[in-house]
């Protein structure tokens, strides 16, 4: 969003991204519940980092995620934006959640992540997807029952602990 008021996204690219955000999420919830969700929040102004640092704060200690940055889903062009230097005026702010990377930290990353995917982990959403813990063996279940209303969503990290 901050790089369509800056004129510099394709407005298709901007139509593609409303329509997801704008798309009800309420069916959502009854699948995740029927597949264990233990934890859930929406990703919005904090950023994936900061909504996910208050799962983990919320959650028994010693709790450590590992996070494949390259599975975390983003609307098409949002990487290339990025690159281009489009970010909200949050993100800054946002960055300080990049500390649950510090060694021994409550993040792992399976990955480096560029300058881009780093700035995704922290972007501000304005109508963010669900970020869920389900039981691993869930997983593939839920996905196949979200790939028609739901499409795009991933596993993007383990919980150990």
């Amino acid at each position: 969003m901050a790089a369509a008021q800056a004129h510099g996204a394709p407005p298709g690219r901007v139509d593609e991204a409303l329509a997801v955000m704008g798309r009800p999420q309420q069916d959502l919830v009854q699948l995740l519940r029927r597949h264990g969700c233990r934890a859930c929040t929406d990703v919005t102004g904090f950023g994936l980092f900061g909504h996910l640092g208050e799962m983990i704060q919320a959650s028994p200690s010693g709790i450590q995620v590992q996070l494949d940055p390259r599975r975390i889903p983003a609307y098409d062009g949002t990487l290339e934006l990025l690159r281009a230097g489009h970010a909200s005026t949050l993100a800054p702010h946002n960055a300080a959640a990049l500390e649950l990377l510090a060694p021994q930290g409550a993040i792992q990353l399976r990955s480096e992540p560029g300058a881009a995917r780093r700035g995704l982990l922290i972007d501000p959403q304005t109508c963010g997807p669900l970020l869920a813990a389900v039981p691993a063996h869930q997983a593939p279940a839920l996905l196949q029952a979200m790939a028609a209303s739901h499409p795009g969503g991933a596993v993007i990290g383990m919980v150990r602990g």
